[in-house]
């Protein structure tokens, strides 16, 4: 019964940290494309982890163009952002645009002067255009271009949240009277298990909760 409580209450514990999170606005001429190597629907809102975050962005906005206007988009761009409060209010804007020929101009030179506000403090936001494949509609797969960018700068992230070491993701359990797809809570630490639990699918969490009913 006391395992079953310390399971209770460190789960609670886990559930608490893995919906922490910080509020990201961007402008209405931004859309977040990828989180974290996983490619979302386009949106000017999301929350982000604590942590690391990497996020890939694109600038979209009719502008005008001689007598009429112009939609101009960007090639997505891959900007990290720190977060270290879940209380964090974040916002990412951008230099104002009267004209599409001075986007053009100022995005083919990376000159578009990206700012992060953290909290109503204001830094530069460093952004770096993601290749894209070769061909007709180069953005066609773009989680396989943000793991070719990756590859090339070593960054490694995991399924979900920010890049963390491969050791320090809970092992597999053979132990047949314990789910195999939920580690052996003695053997881990706390901060282990919660790296379990964060990265661990539905599914998973589940099978934890079931077991955990199980036990008592």
């Amino acid at each position: 019964m006391k395992l079953m409580i310390k399971i209770v209450t460190l789960s609670a514990l886990i559930l608490s940290s893995s919906l922490s999170a910080a509020d990201l606005t961007l402008p209405r001429t931004v859309d977040v494309l990828a989180v974290n190597g996983k490619a979302v629907k386009e949106t000017q809102s999301l929350n982000l982890s604590q942590g690391h975050n990497q996020v890939v962005i694109r600038y979209v906005e009719s502008l005008r163009n001689g007598s009429g206007k112009k939609r101009f988009q960007s090639k997505p761009l891959v900007t990290f952002i720190d977060v270290e409060n879940a209380s964090d209010q974040l916002n990412i804007s951008h230099k104002y645009f009267r004209t599409y020929d001075s986007a053009k101009v100022s995005f083919a030179t990376n000159n578009a002067d990206w700012t992060l506000t953290v909290n109503n403090a204001k830094s530069p936001l460093v952004v770096d255009e993601l290749p894209g494949e070769s061909g007709f509609l180069p953005y066609r797969d773009l989680e396989k271009s943000i793991v070719k960018y990756n590859d090339s700068h070593n960054i490694q992230f995991t399924e979900v949240h920010s890049p963390v070491p491969e050791k320090t993701l809970a092992p597999k359990v053979t132990d047949r009277s314990v789910p195999t797809d939920i580690p052996v809570i003695s053997e881990l630490s706390v901060k282990e298990i919660k790296q379990w639990f964060l990265h661990a699918s539905g599914s998973e969490r589940k099978a934890l909760l079931t077991w955990m009913i199980q036990q008592q």
